[in-house]
């Protein structure tokens, strides 16, 4: 059954989902050549927003937004499991291990 009036939205979908294994120790360690990113964000997120949730119950993994800095920490066993930011430009992630054999990070973006 169809809404009257209500159609399907064309052009830019400014909604992200998607979720990355993460298996390496260093930034660059999931790209071929050893230093690209491990996602990439197909638009700006400075006027919404950026969820990242570690989905495993004990790894642990860094995130960063240059790949050399460590920027933040998901951390199962403590509040930072997730972290939710809003009107924050971030369009490149990388991420590393710090401790554990493997994790799944959740990524959802969005924006106006």
């Amino acid at each position: 059954m169809g809404f009257p009036g209500i159609i399907k939205k064309q052009g830019l979908d400014f909604n992200y989902f998607s979720k990355v294994t993460v298996t390496w120790s260093s930034f660059g360690g999931g790209a071929s050549d050893g230093y690209g990113c491990d996602l990439v964000i197909p638009f700006s997120t400075q006027y919404g927003g950026i969820l990242l949730l570690n989905e495993d119950s004990s790894s642990v993994v860094a995130v960063s937004y240059n790949g050399s800095t460590q920027h933040d920490e998901l951390n199962p066993s403590l509040p930072s499991k997730g972290i939710c930011y809003d009107n924050r430009t971030v369009s490149l992630i990388w991420f590393k291990l710090i401790s554990g054999s493997s994790a799944v990070v959740s990524i959802r973006a969005w924006n106006q």
